[in-house]
């Protein structure tokens, strides 16, 4: 098949077979201690498998594969009875540990008290707190996905467990680290202005762009045309943008990089990660095809994030997951949600408080001109977001209602409005199973919610800044009277 864009150019994709020569040695790395080792890779994705495998052979290790908890059991029983070269270590995706099979945790717990075995678990980023769950079912390594292949060396060294669990703490806010440039791509504002703030927080260089087809430009400004050397460490490029979405700009640029270096340039591809609010799999949506080299869930969690620019550039990130916690502070923000709930509309559909103001406050940490400002884009970016939705109504179409409602979602979560955002989540994803009518009439709920989230919000910050401007009078008038 074809691609094309007009103005960049064609690709072509087509199929050749060619016969595999079995008798060319594999290629090996330089020695390590995986070299003596037989290792059993347990996952139900054959990318998974494939990936870990080869890099592990690269390191001279005897591999052994294995798609299901079954298959594993069987492989580990023919292993005790001595039928297979011993197994002196095994990696198990965490689906297989924690969900498929009570039987094969059995196994795993009878294998590790009577053999040397190393066991291992490997987890997606995205479910970093699924460390302390595994470790509780005796399980004291783990493989953080996207990974450097040098960590499946820690993995299985004598010291593994100790290096693995330094490499999954979040590091804050150290005086070493080193400042990395980063290009975001998101058509919300909201969301921008999250990622923006944390990043410059942790002392990174950052630019934004609200599009595809800007990131385009920026990079054939800025590097492809002028040579000039790799102007960002890492793009986080959102999935859903109007125009040009995350899908299409990564394939353009992979592409111009590609032949680019056809051509005889030394360019270095630049790491793109892909951002999402939908529950993504890495592996299973063929982002790693396409061209993203990690997966960063929305609502953004500095600490998953923190994994992800640290396994994706090799350098370790230093963004703070919450303010320091002091009395001053936390009846500052017990102050702001008695202002919030006294703002709600009493004939809201809403229950309860309608934004987690503890939550966002820690977002930001503890940045509170900042919580405003992100208040203030959401009211000024709210009719974006609800008008499309109305038109996607109209035109009945459920695709795109499930698309607008995920724009809305996004930003719903980004200022912590926890119960309106479970709303939409549960609307986005029960679309495809409601009748017409009962689509247009949760749709409907879920922008009179929004619409009275917005004036809730609107007063609020009027509230704050009478407030602040009262205070700043009242200190004009005390400074008056001293002098």
């Amino acid at each position: 098949w074809i691609e094309s864009e007009l103005g960049i150019g064609s690709t072509f994709h087509f199929s050749l077979q060619f016969s595999l020569d079995s008798s060319l040695p594999l290629e090996q790395g330089p020695k390590s201690i995986l070299s003596s080792q037989h290792i059993l890779v347990a996952s139900s994705s054959a990318i998974t498998r494939s990936l870990i495998g080869k890099q592990l052979r690269y390191f001279g290790a005897h591999v052994t594969e294995s798609d299901s908890a079954s298959n594993t059991i069987n492989i580990l029983d023919q292993n005790i009875d001595g039928k297979t070269p011993k197994i002196t270590g095994l990696i198990a995706d965490q689906t297989l540990v924690t969900n498929e099979s009570e039987t094969l945790l059995q196994h795993l717990t009878l294998i590790r008290d009577c053999n040397d075995i190393t066991l291992a678990a490997i987890i997606p980023c995205h479910k970093i707190a699924l460390q302390e769950s595994i470790r509780i079912l005796g399980i004291n390594r783990y493989l953080i996905t996207p990974y450097l292949p040098q960590n499946l060396i820690k993995l299985f060294s004598p010291d593994g467990a100790e290096a693995n669990s330094k490499v999954s703490e979040v590091n804050v806010h150290s005086e070493n680290t080193p400042s990395l440039r980063i290009l975001i791509a998101d058509d919300i504002h909201v969301n921008r202005l999250v990622l923006e703030t944390l990043l410059r927080q942790a002392g990174h260089q950052v630019r934004s762009a609200s599009n595809g087809r800007e990131v385009i430009k920026i990079l054939e400004k800025e590097h492809w045309q002028s040579g000039n050397e790799q102007p960002f460490d890492i793009i986080l490029m959102d999935l859903q943008m109007p125009d040009l979405d995350g899908f299409a700009t990564t394939r353009v640029i992979r592409r111009r990089e590609r032949r680019l270096k056809e051509s005889g340039s030394d360019i270095q591809s630049i790491p793109i990660v892909a951002v999402s609010a939908h529950e993504l799999n890495f592996n299973d949506n063929h982002l790693i095809e396409i061209g993203f080299e990690a997966l960063c869930p929305k609502p953004i969690n500095p600490i998953v994030l923190n994994k992800v620019i640290a396994q994706v550039t090799g350098r370790t990130s230093s963004l703070s997951s919450k303010a320091e916690s002091s009395s001053a502070t936390d009846d500052r923000v017990k102050y702001l949600t008695s202002v919030l709930s006294e703002c709600t509309t009493a004939s809201t559909a809403i229950e309860h408080t309608p934004i987690n103001l503890t939550e966002l406050s820690q977002r930001f940490s503890g940045e509170e001109d900042i919580v405003f400002e992100a208040l203030l884009a959401f009211v000024e970016e709210c009719e974006t977001l609800v008008a499309p939705l109305r038109e996607a109504l109209l035109l009945e179409t459920r695709d795109l209602i499930s698309a607008r409602v995920h724009a809305l979602k996004g930003s719903l979560a980004n200022i912590s409005a926890t119960q309106i955002f479970e709303h939409a989540r549960r609307l986005e994803y029960g679309a495809a199973h409601l009748s017409q009518s009962e689509l247009t009439s949760v749709s409907d709920t879920l922008i009179s919610e929004t619409l009275v989230l917005k004036e809730t919000i609107t007063v609020f910050l009027s509230k704050i800044a009478a407030e602040a401007r009262s205070a700043e009078s009242e200190d004009q008038t005390f400074s008056l009277s001293v002098s």
